[in-house]
């Protein structure tokens, strides 16, 4: 006698229904990643996924949050205000835990719009000798949303904090035409 003939099928369909959720970890959007940046002297958001109900707790600079992920498992904690500083570790902690390191807090610029916002700094830095002066010593992070591609429908490459070294905020999408 086979042993599986004992269960019912809806009893071995709501279990593999749960187990996905027994195994879901803490996860961040590609935003909250090692070498970002989050905007001082004001509460800044970070949110995620995690399984439904699960407990969330998101600690950095002397601060913890807590906060339980919703039916959907969605959560968000609102950070009180931090000050400019030395860099910080933020860790999420749920089932499982993450780390981000070497988080600073300063300044966060967003760019959008027609496709001169694509220009980059040190492009501009040609014409501007004080520009120029500022990024020959500054280390800019950029997060950028590469596009090329998304019409010809590949996906899009994974987005990360970067840390340039010189011409801040050069371009780091580059698009190749066949």
């Amino acid at each position: 006698m086979n042993p599986l003939s004992r269960f019912s099928p809806a009893i071995l369909l709501a279990a593999l229904a749960v187990c996905p959720a027994l195994r879901a970890d803490v996860k961040l959007p590609p935003v909250f990643s090692d070498h970002m940046v989050l905007q001082r002297d004001m509460a800044v958001p970070v949110w995620g996924m995690a399984a439904p109900e699960e407990e969330v707790t998101v600690s950095i600079a002397g601060q913890t949050k807590t906060t339980k992920a919703d039916a959907k498992g969605l959560w968000r904690v609102k950070l009180d205000p931090l000050k400019v500083g030395p860099a910080l570790t933020l860790t999420v902690k749920g089932k499982n835990t993450l780390t981000l390191k070497d988080v600073l807090v300063g300044e966060v610029w967003v760019g959008s719009g027609q496709s001169n916002m694509a220009g980059t700094a040190g492009g501009y830095a040609k014409s501007d000798e004080n520009l120029a002066k500022i990024l020959a010593v500054v280390r800019c992070r950029r997060f950028g949303i590469c596009t090329a591609g998304v019409r010809a429908g590949r996906r899009p490459r994974r987005r990360r904090w970067r840390i340039s070294a010189r011409f801040c905020c050069r371009s780091a999408c580059v698009s190749s035409r066949s």
